[in-house]
């Protein structure tokens, strides 16, 4: 009596344009792309592209970078997602967590010296991307929800405060001091006979435009109106010549990909300072993705989105820049201009590309208390205050780890 063939559960395997459309989405999606959408993919990211140029450049000072590197990094973290990444909405590129973060690996050891600095800064960025390929090539996704949500959320506050204190004496025009929060506060207090009147109007001018035009509609570009504004006045007073600091020129040189030249010892180093980054950006960036996915009913892949998060990094210091991961107020400005797919962000990668090399003389005169404007107002946007009520009225626990949380930064800096 002859047996019946066994039955098997193999499944076919996936054949070669499957396999390229899972690793790079762009293949899968674009050829299928609804035409229908790219006046709306082009509206909204033009309208990100106004937002984005005055805060690329904004992080890139805060990152310790000139304000070209913030140009650079965008387009390259914007590029490389849009290519790689799962998510309709996600805006990999300059954020005020990663530049903080950025600064504080590099400039204990990078001895003030320009070129290490910026060699140093480029190279972290390459260790974490390559930190965040790996995980995901190993499929570790799922450590994105093993990450404490009060712990990030206090993190988040003690940040936003470290980074708005950190921006006042440019807002004011003084040299400000080092230390945590309290010794920064208390040399500002120090300093404030030495003010810069005219630039701190100009600055307070700056944030008042940006924060009625976000409460208005987050399709204004506000930061770009007070730019644009800012730069017209001190052009016309001739500020800069009555002591006014501004941004001086951006470089129009678009970089080729390289590896920084740092030595073995200072790449150890990077190493371990990239460890925590590392987790930043996937806590950061998978959950922001994830929520944005949710509330547009599809779904993200978490560990394509590593992988799209390190091709980002890789880029960006590839090409000499600083971290990137998903930045929520940029998603924000997109969802409410508009946009619909990652072509929104390809729209956006060419704009920067463009104001890099064509645009970039426009903002020489830019005064500096602008981007501190800038960066202040972006990171009140991160205290989540509706978060903090709910910790406090429904979760004393939670509450208490945040509000911990939140005291290391601001004491340890």
């Amino acid at each position: 009596m002859s047996s019946a063939p066994a039955e098997t559960d193999s499944k076919p395997r996936p054949s070669a344009r499957e396999v390229l459309g899972h690793y790079v989405p762009i293949t899968a999606w674009l050829p299928r792309y609804p035409r229908a959408l790219l006046g709306k993919d082009i509206a909204a990211g033009i309208t990100s592209w106004a937002v984005m140029v005055p805060v690329a450049m904004a992080y890139a000072e805060l990152a310790g970078v000139p304000a070209g590197v913030g140009l650079v990094t965008a387009m390259a973290g914007l590029t490389a997602y849009a290519v790689l990444g799962t998510s309709k909405h996600a805006k990999v590129t300059t954020s005020s967590t990663m530049a903080v973060m950025s600064a504080s690996v590099v400039a204990p050891v990078a001895g003030g010296d320009e070129a290490t600095y910026l060699a140093m800064t480029a190279m972290l960025a390459i260790i974490v991307g390559l930190y965040l390929l790996v995980a995901g090539i190993l499929k570790l996704g799922f450590l994105s929800e093993f990450l404490a949500k009060p712990v990030i959320t206090g993190f988040i506050v003690g940040l936003a405060i470290t980074i708005a204190v950190g921006q006042l004496p440019k807002l004011f025009g003084v040299e400000g001091t080092d230390g945590n929060v309290f010794e920064q506060l208390a040399g500002l207090v120090e300093q404030l006979p030495e003010t810069d009147t005219i630039g701190l109007l100009i600055g307070l001018a700056a944030m008042a435009i940006i924060l009625v035009a976000r409460k208005i509609d987050r399709r204004i570009p506000g930061p770009l109106i007070a730019v644009v504004g800012a730069i017209v006045l001190a052009s016309v007073l001739d500020l800069a010549d009555e002591g006014l600091a501004v941004v001086g020129d951006i470089s129009g040189d678009v970089p080729t990909p390289h590896l920084p030249d740092i030595s073995f010892g200072d790449v150890a180093y990077l190493a371990a300072g990239a460890a925590g980054i590392f987790f930043l950006a996937l806590a950061e960036s998978i959950s922001a993705n994830r929520a944005f996915a949710n509330r547009h009913g599809y779904r993200i892949d978490p560990d394509q989105e590593l992988v799209a998060l390190g091709g980002s990094n890789l880029s960006s210091g590839l090409l000499g820049g600083f971290t990137v991961d998903s930045s929520v107020s940029s998603m924000a400005t997109g969802e409410a201009a508009g946009n619909k797919t990652q072509v929104s962000s390809l729209v956006i990668a060419l704009g920067l590309l463009l104001t890099l090399v064509v645009l970039g003389s426009l903002f020489t005169n830019l005064p500096q208390s602008i981007l501190a404007a800038v960066i202040i107002t972006s990171v009140i946007s991160l205290v989540d205050f509706a978060e903090w009520r709910r910790y406090i009225q429904w979760r004393k626990t939670d509450a208490l780890v945040a509000f911990i949380a939140a005291l290391g930064v601001l004491f340890t800096d």
